[in-house]
């Protein structure tokens, strides 16, 4: 029995890490973020409440969006980092039942639903500072703590 248990404990601790990255260290960008802030050309936008999160795993992101009354709201994108200063966000994927919402990124965050790329200023394992240049010349900073 002691064995048995033994055999057991070796194998759950052996597979569990695995479940968690899916398809290998992403590096510091894996978990879950909250956007903290964003700022427009250096200035607060006020109407910002502070209730979105980004969640990285593999090449996926998922924004997630909680109302005052616990509902959550999810958009899907996928990422990638060409480089060690560019995060690069697509949210332009589409499908058969969900073209209009579940692909395009929260309008808070001013960005497109298409391929955009973000100056990372900041990335470590607590924080992300990023910044966006819109079509428009305006830069968005987003401020982002781990979570």
């Amino acid at each position: 029995m002691r064995l048995k248990l033994t055999l057991l404990l070796i194998s759950l601790l052996t597979i569990l890490p695995g479940c968690t990255t899916n398809n290998g260290d992403i590096g510091p960008l894996f978990g879950q973020w909250k956007l903290t802030e964003i700022l427009i050309d250096g200035q607060p936008e006020p109407g910002y409440d502070g209730d979105i999160f980004w969640q990285f795993q593999s090449h996926v992101i998922s924004m997630r969006r909680i109302d005052p009354d616990h509902t959550q709201h999810f958009c899907y994108g996928s990422w990638q980092m060409p480089d060690n200063k560019t995060l690069q966000l697509d949210f332009s994927h589409t499908d058969d039942e969900n073209t209009d919402w579940r692909y395009k990124p929260f309008e808070d965050t001013m960005l497109p639903a298409a391929v955009s790329n973000l100056d990372i200023v900041t990335l470590n394992s607590s924080r992300i500072t990023a910044t966006y240049l819109t079509d428009s010349g305006q830069t968005i900073t987003y401020r982002l703590i781990k979570w």
